[in-house]
C-alpha cells in the first residue's frame, strides 16, 4: 500500500509517539501490572494485551511505555506505533465514505506493523451505528485474526473489559475476551500530592504539603488537569516572583 496516499495521509496525524517509560509511572498499585507487561512483550507470547481503567489512570503513558519497551528489546524489529481510535473514530472521512474503503485501507495500514497499541477501543466501538458500526467491529476482528496468524501483538486500551463493551459481533467479542486481560487501579491522593510536589521542583519551584493538600481537593485530580495546573503555577510564579501559597494558588487558578 502507498504510505503517501490521501487517505493514509489523512490518519497518519493521529498518530503519537510520547517519550513516556516504565520507570517513571506514577502508581505503586499498578507496578506488578508493569511488569507483566514487560514479560508478555519480550516473550510475545500474548496475541492480545486487553488494559481497562477509568481516563485518569495513565493508559495512554503505559501504551507508550510498551513502545518504548518494545523497541529496547528488538532493536533491528521496531515496526511498531500507537494511535489514538478516539481520535480516529472522529474523523469524518468515514461518513465521506460510505464504501468502507476506509476501513480497508485502514487495515492494510495496521497489518503492516508487529507490535500496535490502540488507545479507547470502547470509545471507537460507540461512535459509529449501522452498517458503519458492524464494518467497524470487522475492522477489529480482522486485525486481531492477522495479528494472531503471523505472531504480532496488539495491545489495546478500554475504560471497560471486553465482556462490558457495545459489541454486536459474538466473534470479536470472543477474540477480545481471549486477550490478556489487565485491569490497572486508580492512583491514590498520596502519590498524586507527591507527584504535585515533584513536579513543582523540577520547575524549579517548591511546594509546601498545605499547597499541594489544597490543590488535590479542589482539582478534579487526574493526572492530566493537575499537570496543567503545575504549567499555570510555573508560568505564575515566574511572573510575578512570588512564593506559592494556598491564596496565590486560589487567585492563579480562580478558585
Amino acid at each position: 500500500m502507498d504510505m503517501t496516499s490521501p487517505t493514509v495521509q489523512l490518519f497518519l496525524p493521529v498518530q503519537m509517539r510520547l517519550e513516556k517509560r516504565f520507570d517513571n509511572y506514577l502508581g505503586n498499585e499498578n507496578q506488578a501490572i508493569i511488569q507483566c507487561l514487560k514479560e508478555h512483550i519480550e516473550k510475545r507470547d500474548e496475541t492480545l494485551i486487553f488494559l481497562v481503567g477509568p481516563k485518569s489512570v495513565g493508559k495512554t503513558h503505559l501504551l507508550s511505555s510498551s513502545i518504548a519497551h518494545y523497541e529496547d528489546v528488538y532493536s533491528s524489529d521496531t515496526e511498531c506505533s500507537y494511535f489514538s481510535l478516539s481520535e480516529l473514530s472522529a474523523n469524518d472521512l468515514f461518513d465521506r465514505q460510505e464504501d468502507g474503503s476506509y476501513f480497508s485501507d485502514l487495515l492494510d495500514y495496521f497489518e503492516s506493523f508487529n507490535f500496535l497499541a490502540l488507545d479507547d477501543i470502547d470509545i471507537w466501538l460507540n461512535s459509529f451505528k449501522g452498517l458503519q458500526k458492524r464494518e467497524a467491529e470487522l475492522f477489529i476482528f480482522n486485525l486481531f485474526n492477522h495479528y494472531k496468524m503471523n505472531g504480532k501483538q496488539l495491545m489495546v486500551t478500554s475504560s471497560c473489559s471486553p465482556a462490558r463493551l457495545n459489541i454486536n459481533l459474538k466473534d470479536l467479542e470472543s477474540r477480545l475476551k481471549s486477550g490478556l486481560l489487565l485491569t490497572l487501579s486508580e492512583i491514590s491522593d498520596i502519590e498524586k500530592t507527591r507527584l504535585l510536589t515533584s513536579l513543582a521542583k523540577l520547575k524549579g519551584f517548591l511546594m509546601d504539603d498545605d499547597v499541594s493538600t489544597f490543590i488535590l481537593k479542589r482539582s478534579g485530580r487526574d493526572i492530566p488537569a493537575l499537570l496543567k495546573i503545575i504549567n499555570d503555577l510555573d508560568k505564575a510564579t515566574l511572573i510575578e516572583k512570588r512564593k506559592l501559597t494556598v491564596p496565590f494558588v486560589k487567585k492563579v487558578l480562580n478558585w
